[in-house]
């Protein structure tokens, strides 16, 4: 009897062991996804206390758009600020996105062919990630990124955990109810396709494709699901003597289908502080990550 139980303590204590090994294999990985309108340039007193805002989330991976005016060494400087040793700047013109890291930024690829500011993937903390900057008042253009975008994912080895962040500039089906009750919605783009040449509008309704595309294939709209209520991420306050139209959600993060499980949380960062960094507001997400 009394070997039955020193047994049976013994394949306890080694059961709870392993059950704490694999908990321990898992941690959790905060993505902080930011526009940060033209690198700060258009409201340089706000930088200061932006970077200190990013600082304080303590991200583990930050994906920003709109870093203009920025050197690797730029970017290499303000990651150290929230204690990311890894850093990547597409390109060094233009709109470039960047990503940091506090791990390893590996297997990177860089493609401006086919993309209005660039594509940028790149692997850390054991998944892909992909920095979206998509044409800003182009439908026809972002159909193109998105394809282009999609074979893209459809190289990444099977099962492949994977993350788009950043802004998107298009809309969202899931959004629409919000949109079709706002009287200025589509006549504010009607004046801004007829100012700027641009191209927003498909025969004179917003287009809801390149979202729905995504979907389709997939791809999981993090904030969309966990969200219990609508809030836009352009334009902030910072910018409110402008006529910009109303509030819209062009700023998301999607994962792949093998991570919505772990998605902790997900949300927009609209508050009265990040409603003065830049013209867009951060988003976020956190999810949890087996390590090998």
């Amino acid at each position: 009897m009394k070997r039955i139980t020193t047994l049976c303590l013994l394949i306890f204590l080694f059961e709870s062991s392993a059950f704490l090994h694999a908990a321990s294999t898992a941690k959790s990985v905060k993505i902080v996804s930011f526009n940060v309108w033209y690198g700060f340039s258009k409201a340089p007193e706000q930088k200061i206390k932006a970077l200190k805002y990013l600082t304080d989330l303590k991200p583990d991976i930050v994906s920003l758009q709109e870093l203009n005016g920025y050197r690797s060494s730029d970017l290499e400087r303000d990651a150290g600020q929230w204690g990311h040793k890894y850093s990547l700047l597409l390109k060094e013109e233009g709109f470039p996105t960047g990503i940091t890291s506090n791990a390893p930024i590996e297997d990177v690829k860089i493609q401006l062919l086919g993309f209005h500011h660039g594509l940028l993937r790149c692997q850390t903390h054991g998944m892909y990630v992909y920095v979206i900057h998509l044409h800003p008042s182009n439908w026809e253009f972002r159909r193109q990124e998105i394809q282009l975008l999609l074979k893209d994912i459809e190289t990444l080895p099977d099962n492949s955990k994977f993350i788009l962040a950043g802004d998107f500039n298009t809309f969202s089906p899931r959004d629409k109810s919000v949109y079709d009750s706002s009287e200025d919605f589509i006549p504010f783009f009607e004046r801004l396709d007829k100012q700027a040449q641009g191209n927003n509008l498909r025969d004179s309704e917003i287009d809801y494709w390149h979202i729905e595309k995504l979907e389709h294939a997939g791809l999981v709209d993090v904030i969309a699901k966990q969200r219990k209520m609508f809030q836009g991420t352009f334009p902030t306050k910072l910018r409110e003597d402008e006529d910009l139209g109303p509030e819209r959600r062009l700023d998301y993060i999607f994962c792949s289908p093998s991570l919505i499980d772990s998605c902790l949380s997900a949300k927009c960062l609209v508050n009265s502080k990040t409603s003065m960094f830049s013209d867009h507001y951060p988003v976020t997400a956190t999810f949890q990550i087996d390590t090998p």
